[in-house]
């Protein structure tokens, strides 16, 4: 539903399902990507952040737009692989599916 990254990027492994927190304040920008069939696949990109508490949290972005961060958890096993990829001038970039429809949201 979204163009890849135009800068260097590496498409990460599929895996199990990780549920990203705080979507709930980005409905607006998440909109543009809910389709009638309830749900679609979109390039999203992660990248160092902090968290509300001011703790390390990696950020989601579609587009460049943050909509949502990873778990304590998820950021600590993933932060050293993208960390490495940032460091030699690459994106971390995963495949998303968003859900949802425009009148939930």
């Amino acid at each position: 539903m979204n163009e890849p990254p135009t800068d260097a990027y590496v498409l990460l492994p599929r895996g199990g399902a990780i549920q990203v927190t705080g979507e709930e304040e980005h409905t607006d920008f998440l909109s543009n990507f809910c389709v009638q069939e309830g749900e679609g696949w979109v390039f999203a990109t992660l990248s160092p952040g902090t968290s509300k508490t001011g703790k390390p949290a990696m950020e989601v972005r579609i587009d460049s737009q943050q909509v949502g961060r990873l778990s304590p958890k998820m950021t600590a096993d993933l932060l050293p692989a993208c960390q490495h990829l940032l460091d030699h001038g690459k994106t971390p970039t995963v495949r998303a599916l968003v859900k949802g429809n425009r009148l939930r949201m």
